[in-house]
């Protein structure tokens, strides 16, 4: 009996050699991690419909051809069908050619590609969040994650609800629980109401159902979760771990029965169990380095799409200053130095956000620095040998005085 992985890594190398490509190259190209492709040819995890089906439309925006997914996952049919035109989901938006060519790793060049746009950024998290359903926006303090998924939403048409995850918040505000009402005669009771995330959900089921007028509209909903991480995501998720899994978008037949299920009135959509509509996405926002990181549930990540931002990524914000390009050449300037640290990296770069504050101070970058800047920077160099002679080398990056060789490897030694 064949060995399904291999024939998979068979037909995989088949493909991108047919092209003259690389894996390496096919990553890049279909905006995916190598460390997925690498466990694929490894024979260490089988190719999932989503990934072959992701592949098959990047291979065909690239070379104008129709690549049978069914070929790769199975090896029945043709390796290229008949030529059509290229479609994805129902209502999925499609990623610019040039976001396709780039690839994920081709963000970081984005600065110096003029054709590039902002819009054809915003398309290409659209077509992430539409295919995942649920998409984590992640990346160093100030890059404008919660900027940016505000925008993703506007540019989808679609209906939002905000909000911010915090230690306090928990299951009662998120999904349902009890809350207390005066009941007209000085005395206090209880009842059963609806969290944010299930009315929301409501709301989306009575637009793909139509209203009383039987307009049906079929808008898509995003709730936007800010700061995700600073809740403890299992106990406001509860049992929605399982209706939020992308595979289980808008069954009917797979219901979760809630913890307040029995209090819910027979009149209510969600009588007989709840599930998330088809048409609702979750895109929620992260900061890499924040400590509370570690503490997210595994069952949680693997139901999420993860995409970093990167300050280049979200510049634009900068555009309104009358200092713009002095803004984002000082921020780049800067974020190098800050990269080339070892201890610290990318995820510890400074985002626009800090640099829209030239706005308010008149463009005074000395001001910015002393009073935004470096305060931040000190606390990140907390516990290293050489804060000093380290800050002092970010200052120099920041004004433009020389770019000198990170060499000195005892900086990462702590100061106890």
């Amino acid at each position: 009996m064949e060995n399904t992985e291999t024939k998979q890594k068979e037909r995989l190398q088949r493909l991108v050699s047919k092209y003259g490509m690389t894996l390496r190259e096919l990553a890049r190209l279909a905006q995916m991690s190598e460390a997925t492709l690498y466990h694929i040819t490894d024979e260490s995890r089988p190719l999932t419909p989503r990934t072959a089906s992701k592949i098959c439309y990047y291979m065909g925006r690239e070379k104008g051809v129709a690549v049978n997914d069914q070929w790769l996952l199975t090896g029945k049919g043709e390796m290229l069908v008949e030529q059509k035109e290229t479609t994805t989901h129902v209502n999925e938006a499609k990623p610019s050619e040039k976001s396709v060519k780039n690839g994920t790793n081709g963000r970081k060049n984005r600065k110096n590609d003029s054709s590039y746009s902002e819009k054809r950024r915003i398309e290409d998290y659209i077509y992430l969040l539409t295919i995942n359903r649920n998409l984590i926006l992640t990346g160093a303090p100030g890059t404008g994650k919660t900027y940016l998924a505000q925008r993703i939403a506007k540019e989808m048409g679609a209906i939002t609800n905000f909000v911010q995850f915090h230690p306090s918040y928990d299951y009662t505000d998120f999904v349902e629980g009890l809350r207390p009402f005066d009941k007209g005669d000085g005395q206090m009771g209880f009842e059963r109401r609806d969290g944010v995330f299930k009315e929301f959900c409501k709301l989306a089921v009575k637009n793909i159902e139509g209203d009383s007028s039987g307009e049906v509209r079929k808008q898509p909903f995003v709730f936007i979760i800010d700061e995700i991480n600073r809740g403890e995501t299992s106990k406001i998720f509860g049992e929605l771990f399982y209706a939020i899994d992308p595979g289980y978008r808008g069954k009917k037949d797979y219901l979760v029965q809630t913890q307040y299920q029995n209090l819910v009135p027979d009149t209510d959509v969600f009588a007989k169990g709840f599930y998330v509509p088809e048409n609702v996405y979750i895109l929620a926002t992260m900061n890499d380095i924040d400590r509370s990181v570690e503490s997210m549930d595994f069952a949680m990540r693997r139901r999420f799409t993860w995409e970093d931002v990167t300050p280049a990524d979200t510049e634009s914000m900068l555009n309104t200053l009358s200092c713009a390009e002095d803004a984002k050449d000082t921020m780049e300037r800067l974020n190098n130095a800050i990269a080339e640290t070892d201890g610290l990296g990318a995820a510890y770069m400074i985002g626009p956000s800090y640099f829209l504050k030239l706005g308010e101070n008149g463009g005074d970058f000395d001001k910015l620095w002393r009073m935004n800047i470096e305060p931040l920077l000190k606390e990140y160099l907390r516990g290293f040998r050489k804060p000093a002679e380290i800050l002092d080398r970010f200052n120099k990056a920041y004004l433009g005085k020389g770019n000198e060789p990170v060499t000195d490897k005892a900086e990462l030694i702590d100061e106890n």
